[in-house]
């Protein structure tokens, strides 16, 4: 019988409800000894999310409560308070622990509160479904670590090994050795005097799915209990999407039963290289392969604004190093997925544009583009009404920009305000939109009119009082009925 489980996504289990800004990553895995089964709660605090409690040793800990619920009651509950290493501040900090669970559905609640600011807090959930230990070959859950140390600490570590768990499923660009740990279970019943396990790691993303980059096979004895760790080299995985799969097999080489782990890969060093080397013909005649360094750089740099948000670093990268062959082929690469028939064309028309907007809105130091107004500009187009106000007297020149809809953003009656604090008459910065995804400012008021406090009465708190109306002071108005 074989028996296929996805038991890991990103965080090897779902996390929810992330609430605020105390970081607490928690990674779930089901293992289970002899005859019980249970689950090990790993714990990752973010140290630079958490208030140090004084200035001399920078102590740092959060409160953890857990709650275990069936039914909407509780039927387990532990408090933890987790503490980092006051000589390392910096460093982020761990905690493990596990937990015997009968058989059932559970639903698991995380509430975390930093010791140094009660406002700051974190709250988590996640569904397990445990199972009666079973007595047939099987496997636990795989976990993936960025190392692993021998250590006595009971809680910790196990089978003699602390190993530190990657957060979130996410290995960062400087993070190329890792390994996965997985128990298996009673292969002894296979019949057999050697158990076979596979390793296979393929890409997830949609349009890759299925996509191998390492198979591997592995035997051992047969055993009531084995523990399976492995080093991988990430070293040349493109950035993306994973899926890891190990499989245990019999004799024959028939899987019966197999746990996957999927994790992300940031790997935009090597991503460079890769696109370098894609240098095709194809590239090197058209409008990319004909532009000079300089001319890559900066159609790369007009383009910034409007790609994918996981290309932003690469990018980045190439216009820092000012690679050329990368660069002409992300641009080709770029323009052909936005205009698969005439992409020379598109580029040609998207860089009339932002040349324009580079000239009208060029400030100090930086492409036009570049400045808030040309990016807006870059991302949704010229707006369909615009005002600018210049006589106000207790605000500096302000802008603002009214889209009547943006399909981009499925949204109608947008709006953007801009202001010029430097009143260098050139860089004008958003102050406040209400476009999803842009920056948003629920004091842009005071902000646009500082200069109004002395206005305040002396007996009122700042964040009590509020702008009034003034000559020419129509910001409000304008945001408001425009």
């Amino acid at each position: 019988m074989r028996i296929l489980r996805i038991i890991s996504c990103i965080l090897s289990l779902a996390i929810i409800n992330r609430a605020s800004g105390l970081d607490i990553g928690i990674n779930i895995s089901k293992f289970q000894t002899s005859n019980l089964p249970y689950i090990e709660v790993y714990l990752h605090v973010v140290s630079s999310t958490v208030g140090a409690l004084d200035t001399i040793n920078f102590s740092k800990k959060v409160e953890l409560n857990i709650l275990f619920k069936q039914n909407g009651e509780v039927v387990k509950f532990e408090k933890l308070l987790i503490q980092n290493n006051p000589d390392q501040p910096k460093e982020d900090f761990v905690a493990v622990r596990r937990y015997e669970l009968k058989p059932g559905k559970y639903n698991i609640v995380f509430s975390g509160r930093d010791q140094s600011n009660g406002q700051n807090t974190s709250l988590d959930s996640a569904y397990v479904i445990i199972k009666a230990a079973g007595h047939l070959p099987m496997l636990s859950d795989v976990q993936l670590y960025a190392s692993a140390n021998k250590s006595s600490d009971e809680l910790l570590s196990k089978h003699g090994r602390f190993y530190e768990l990657i957060p979130y499923g996410f290995v960062k660009p400087a993070l190329n050795n890792i390994g996965f740990v997985v128990e298996s279970y009673n292969t002894e019943k296979l019949k057999s005097s050697q158990a076979y396990y596979q390793l296979k790691i393929s890409r997830s993303e949609p349009e890759l799915r299925g996509r191998v980059v390492l198979k591997s096979w592995l035997h051992r004895p047969v055993a009531s209990f084995d523990l399976i760790s492995r080093d991988l080299d990430l070293t040349f995985f493109e950035s993306g999407e994973y899926k890891l799969m190990i499989g245990l097999a019999d004799s024959t080489l028939q899987l019966v039963d197999s746990v996957n782990y999927f994790f992300i890969k940031s790997n935009p060093a090597y991503d460079t290289k890769v696109m370098q080397s894609q240098q095709r013909d194809a590239v090197a005649n058209s409008f990319a392969g004909k532009l000079s360094t300089d001319e890559v750089v900066y159609s790369l740099k007009a383009i910034l604004m409007n790609i994918p948000y996981n290309d932003i670093e690469v990018v980045s990268m190439i216009i820092t190093n000012r690679n050329q062959i990368a660069g002409a082929n992300y641009l080709f690469k770029y323009f052909s997925e936005e205009d698969k028939i005439h992409p020379d064309e598109h580029y040609t028309q998207y860089m009339e544009v932002a040349r324009a907007v580079d000239k009208e809105y060029k400030v100090s130091g930086r492409f036009g583009f570049e400045s808030d107004r040309g990016m807006i500009y870059m991302k949704y187009g010229k707006p369909d009404d615009k005002v600018s106000i210049i006589d106000d007297p207790v605000a500096p020149p302000y802008e603002i920009w009214l889209y009547y809809r943006l399909p981009k953003l499925n949204q109608s009656n947008i709006k953007f305000l801009f202001y010029n604090p430097a009143l260098d008459g050139a860089d004008y910065r958003i102050l406040t939109s209400n476009a999803r995804g842009e920056h948003q400012n629920t004091s842009w008021k005071k902000e646009l009119y500082k200069n109004a406090y002395r206005e305040r009465p002396s007996n009122a708190a700042p964040d009590k009082w509020d702008v009034g109306d003034g000559l020419n002071r129509h910001a409000q108005e304008l945001m408001e009925d425009l």
